[in-house]
C-alpha cells in the first residue's frame, strides 16, 4: 500500500470527501486525529456520487468537495 499523510482540515482530496463513495471508510485512517493528520490510500479508486461515469483516485480534487471528517 501506498500512504500518503494529509491535514485534513486543510486538505480537500477525493478520499476524504463526502461524495466519495466508501461507506466502510477503508482507505482513510487516523495517523494523529488530535492534530488532524490521518493517512490516505493513495492508489484508492472510488466512485464519486456527483460525477458520472468510472472511478475517481482518492488524490483528486473538485469544486463539489465536502469534508466527512
Amino acid at each position: 500500500m501506498s500512504m500518503m499523510l494529509i491535514n485534513v482540515k486543510s486538505s480537500k482530496y477525493c478520499a476524504i470527501c463526502k461524495h466519495w463513495y466508501d461507506p466502510t471508510n477503508a482507505y482513510i485512517t487516523p495517523h494523529n486525529p488530535v492534530m488532524n493528520m490521518w493517512k490516505i490510500e493513495k492508489t484508492a479508486k472510488c466512485k464519486c456520487l456527483l460525477r458520472a461515469g468510472g472511478e475517481v483516485s482518492a488524490t483528486f480534487f473538485c469544486s463539489k468537495f465536502e469534508r466527512k471528517i
